[in-house]
């Protein structure tokens, strides 16, 4: 079978053990949300590469607000599990064609492909390895876990995918959004120094806000969740440093793209994948496990790409 139809043979091998027997509606919303995404994709890389970042910012602000207000809105009335799912979906593929009347004229006409449509789907081919590894280290992490570690309690596994979902958002969440920009304004860059001080900018922002969180976390997790949810402050530092530590690889990835190294910034997300699957296949302690393998994998990932940047790209940098 090709892609499509090995992608859906893997989620048949793994689904059950990730969704029980919510399995085909979750795989129905999984196939509506791809679908939409794809839209969204091109409509905001589109509008990215000819600059128009107000049409960006419409776009990216009214499917968050559409999305968050949906999901919202039904679990307050208590709505099931399929309701939920699709309004999470729903959007990708609403939001660009109900925005597509304002956002016409700014991207009929108006651009150009800057490489023939054979080099585009290629360079489409060397990102996708990627951009399926950066699912693993960032929002397929949860179901990752459950499959790789089925004996963990779920009281533990629910509090501790909830903490690294906040802790790392403040870096993920923003270095994901922003990805589209960034590989447009990297396309400029002035040399790999700057880089790299970027990056280690990056990582020190992370190590302070770990540092900052270490103390007060036991606290916060026990305010929100109820004092039988308890998570040790050395584990939220490690998950806020690694919030970091994928914004980091998120940007020496974008960096990699917009200079044309697509098959290097997949080798870099895939490797790392890599190491977070085998650390986590470690005979060790759960926590120290997750930790260890947030913080290692994605910075690995950096060490190849600054690597690739300088010895592929040396000249231009």
């Amino acid at each position: 079978p090709g892609p499509e139809g090995q992608g859906s043979w893997s989620f048949l091998a793994i689904g059950p053990a990730v969704f029980g027997g919510d399995l085909l509606i979750f795989a129905a919303a999984g196939s509506i949300g791809a679908a939409g995404y794809v839209a969204t994709a091109v409509v905001s890389g589109i509008l990215s590469g000819i600059g128009a970042w107000r049409s960006v910012a419409l776009l990216m602000t009214a499917d968050a607000i559409v999305r968050g207000v949906l999901v919202v809105t039904l679990l307050l009335v208590g709505a099931p599990i399929w309701a939920v799912a699709l309004a999470i979906a729903l959007p990708f593929g609403l939001i660009p064609l109900v925005l597509w009347p304002a956002l016409r004229s700014t991207i009929v006409g108006q651009f150009t492909l800057d490489a023939p449509i054979a080099r585009v789907i290629a360079n489409m081919g060397a990102i996708l390895p990627g951009t399926a590894a950066s699912a693993i280290l960032v929002s397929g992490l949860p179901a990752i876990v459950a499959i790789l570690r089925p004996e963990t309690p779920v009281a533990l596994l629910a509090t501790s995918m909830l903490v690294l979902t906040l802790a790392r958002a403040p870096f993920a969440t923003i270095a994901v959004a922003l990805q589209g920009v960034l590989i447009v304004r990297l396309r400029t860059t002035t040399g790999i120094r700057n880089l790299i001080v970027a990056i280690v900018a990056i990582l020190g922002a992370g190590l302070l806000a770990a540092v900052v969180i270490w103390p007060i976390a036991p606290f916060l997790v026990g305010a929100v969740l109820g004092p039988q949810s308890t998570i040790n402050g050395w584990f939220a530092a490690a998950l806020v440093a690694s919030g970091g530590a994928v914004a980091a690889m998120y940007l020496t990835g974008s960096t990699l793209i917009a200079r044309g190294e697509q098959v290097w910034q997949s080798i870099g997300w895939v490797v790392a994948a890599g190491v977070l699957i085998t650390i986590l296949l470690l005979p060790i302690p759960y926590l120290a496990a997750l930790s260890i393998a947030v913080l290692v994998a994605p910075l690995v990932g950096v060490v190849i790409h600054v690597t690739a940047l300088a010895v592929r790209t040396a000249p231009s940098l």
